[in-house]
């Protein structure tokens, strides 16, 4: 709807202000000699408005709907971000001028409301109310009873897949000596100027290997670490004296870098190192040897991870790939492939892959089933999705993300009875949030259910979470609509 307004001028060529709910933005142009302003329906069709001459200019009325039709709902997780105190709502009443005098001040450049505040998309009619029924259980999931339930081939449907952001902040906190291949006892270790030969001695007391030094090692070294692993320790000390180690048999061969080192081929054989000298021939306890190939890939993630933090993504993936084809036995590799195709590539189908990877290898991993879950829904795999979010929340403790992210997935499914269980136990493991308060409110509004979103709506408001702006308007105008 607009109004033209003649002989008025504004103080600039163009202003606007973002109001919320079935208001959704006033707009003022100067047209020539004339003022046009311009309001901008919240709805799907035009608000209901009444215009009232006065003596000092025009009442423009608009009419919030009822609470069973108000548009747009708040869809989607919440940005936490800070909020300007809000100014009292005025939307019930605009003043127009009708005398020729200048416009009244509108704030300038004021936000467009968020993408969190447009209405969600309509379900598909295919997909019945309450589909998606979320399976609680403090029994660890067997196997062969996920696998089973997975293999089956899904149904697509189309939907809004939820959040992706969340389930990346679990894998970001693994451990990222166990990600990179250290695995073994963490150290605090403190040197100065100490020979190299002790050092290694002293490694070879922590770690319970033999180690054999070549006599071409000398030198002292001044380091302190602490609370690392000790292979990790023993890496960085080779790097930094230009060593190697060969590690076979339970025994560790450090010599120089510059030597080449070969294994004897019988028992009885000499260890030899090219230059004429002889070592003492060693005494095999157990078997335990570094394939080649998890050596090459610890080289390889360590490249990935560097290339990762500069940015170069697409690198980062294809050498972390090549790391998990020399090392398939690491799950906390093929999650973080995951991860990086999930939150930062959006390659879903190749997230579901790595996931479904570290699932075969930690079946109740649950991070892994979230990744899956939301990777299979932005792909429309409803059943798969739903599959996989079960298995995400089976734990005795589910993951707060899981439990979020599956709400909203239930949700778009108009499964609100659903939405609501993993909200409940979300406030019941965790607490409540500003998305999970929220999101409850925005779900028995959806319900028709009045009285119990107003007193949600209010929980919010009274929750003492930094509430953004267009937010807050947008609550009152639907605890108003309600009353």
């Amino acid at each position: 709807m607009y109004i033209d307004i003649a002989n008025v001028a504004l103080p600039g060529k163009m202003l606007q202000h973002s109001v919320g709910t079935a208001l959704a933005k006033i707009r003022a142009a100067q047209r020539n000699s004339t003022v046009r302003i311009v309001f901008d329906s919240g709805l799907k069709e035009l608000f209901t408005y009444e215009v009232e001459n006065r003596p000092d200019g025009l009442l423009v009325k608009i009419a919030e709907p009822s609470a069973s039709v108000a548009a747009p709902i708040v869809a989607g997780l919440l940005k936490q971000n800070a909020a300007k105190k809000p100014e009292p709502r005025q939307q019930a009443a605009t003043m127009l001028p009708s005398q020729p005098e200048p416009a009244p001040s509108l704030p300038v450049e004021a936000a467009a409301p968020p993408e969190e505040m447009a209405a969600p998309p309509a379900p598909p009619e295919t997909i019945a109310p309450e589909l998606i029924v979320p399976k609680f259980s403090s029994a660890k999931t067997k196997t062969k009873t996920v696998a089973a339930k997975l293999a089956q081939e899904p149904k697509t449907a189309k939907a809004a897949a939820p959040s992706a952001q969340k389930a990346s902040e679990k894998t970001s906190k693994a451990d990222s000596f166990a990600f990179a291949g250290y695995e073994k006892q963490k150290i605090t270790v403190d040197f100065f100027k100490i020979d190299l030969h002790n050092v290694f001695r002293l490694f070879g007391e922590i770690s319970g290997q033999n180690i054999v030094v070549d006599e071409g090692v000398n030198g002292t070294l001044t380091l302190a670490l602490n609370d690392i692993p000790w292979d990790f320790a023993l890496d960085i000390i080779l790097n930094l004296k230009d060593l190697q180690k060969e590690e076979r048999f339970n025994t560790i061969v450090i010599s120089p870098k510059s030597k080449q080192f070969h294994w004897p081929k019988g028992a009885t054989d000499a260890v030899a190192v090219t230059g004429g000298e002889k070592l003492e021939a060693i005494s095999v306890k157990r078997r335990l040897e570094t394939p080649k190939g998890v050596i090459e890939a610890k080289t390889l993630i360590q490249q990935a991870t560097a290339a990762e933090k500069s940015g170069q993504l697409e690198k980062a993936l294809s050498l972390y790939e090549t790391a998990f084809s020399n090392w398939p036995e690491n799950a906390q590799l093929a999650s973080r492939i995951a991860s990086l195709c999930l939150t930062q590539l959006g390659l879903n189908a190749k997230a579901v892959h790595y996931a479904k990877a570290t699932l075969t290898l930690e079946p109740a991993n649950a991070g892994a089933a979230l990744q899956a879950a939301i990777g299979s829904a932005n792909m429309k795999k409803t059943e798969a999705a739903k599959a996989y979010f079960d298995l995400a929340i089976s734990g005795e403790t589910p993951p707060s993300e899981a439990l979020i992210s599956y709400a909203s997935f239930a949700e778009e499914y108009q499964s609100y009875n659903g939405a609501l269980a993993l909200l409940a136990r979300h406030e019941a493991l965790f607490g409540d949030t500003l998305d999970t308060l929220v999101a409850k409110a925005r779900i028995l509004d959806k319900l028709g259910l009045s009285a119990q979103a107003v007193t949600a709506y209010n929980a919010v408001l009274l929750s003492g979470y930094t509430v953004p702006e267009d937010l807050q308007q947008f609550i009152k105008g639907r605890i108003t609509a309600a009353n």
